[in-house]
Parts: structure tokens; C-alpha cells; sequence
């Protein structure tokens, strides 16, 4: 490889670094019927139906109540993705920059900088 040439990975956070989608795992502690509001709205905003922001306002308000304390536990449980450890592992070996992209929340992506050694989360 080229000494010059930078090499980059960008990943998305949820469904891929993390085997998990956060909003739904939190939704869980309140009970199905809760979960399956959560994951309507967030399927129908993959569906292009809603707006992502108009999405997760709706889905932020449907999970009022939940305290931090709970939120942090769960967010800094959720499962990481089976191999990614280990494909971030030879990535940052091999020179790699990585970077990770979440429409979620830092709650989430701040252990993954130290986890996975992600170098810049956005």
C-alpha cells in the first residue's frame, strides 16, 4: 500500500457495529406494547412514511419517564455486532481510519471509541 494513500471506513452504528436497534431495546422496559410502538415508528420511517426527525421526536416522547440510570445500563449492554471487534481490530492494524455515523445518541456511541477503537463518531 501506498504510504500516501489513506484508507477510511465508515460505518453506520445500530444494526451493524451494534446487533441492536437502541430505541426499541429501551422501549422493552416499558412493556410490548411499547416495543412494537417504537419499532412502528422507526420502520416507518426506514419506510420513507415519516420524516426521521418527526420520527424520533415522536419516539424520544413515547419513551418519557425512563431514567437515565436505566437508559445508560441498557445503551452500555447492547450487544456488539459479532465479528466487529475483529474486523476493527485488523483495520486499525492495517492503518486504517474509522469512523462511525449514528442518527442516535452519544449515550450509545461513546463506548464504541474505546471498544472498537473507532477514531471519530458522528
Amino acid at each position: 500500500m501506498d504510504k500516501q494513500r489513506k484508507m477510511l471506513a465508515v460505518f453506520d452504528v445500530e444494526g451493524v457495529l451494534l446487533d441492536a436497534e437502541y430505541l426499541p431495546v429501551l422501549a422493552s422496559v416499558m412493556g410490548p406494547e411499547k416495543e412494537k410502538e417504537i419499532w412502528d415508528i422507526t420502520k416507518a420511517g426506514i419506510r420513507g412514511e415519516i420524516n426521521w426527525e418527526q420520527g424520533l421526536v415522536k419516539r424520544v416522547h413515547a419513551l418519557r419517564g425512563i431514567r437515565y440510570e436505566k437508559a445508560k445500563e441498557l445503551a452500555e449492554n447492547l450487544p456488539i455486532m459479532p465479528g466487529a471487534k475483529e474486523l476493527c481490530a485488523a483495520l486499525k492494524k492495517a492503518g486504517w481510519k474509522m469512523i462511525a455515523v449514528s442518527g442516535g445518541f452519544t449515550i450509545i456511541t461513546d463506548r464504541l471509541k474505546a471498544d472498537l477503537g473507532i477514531d471519530k463518531i458522528f
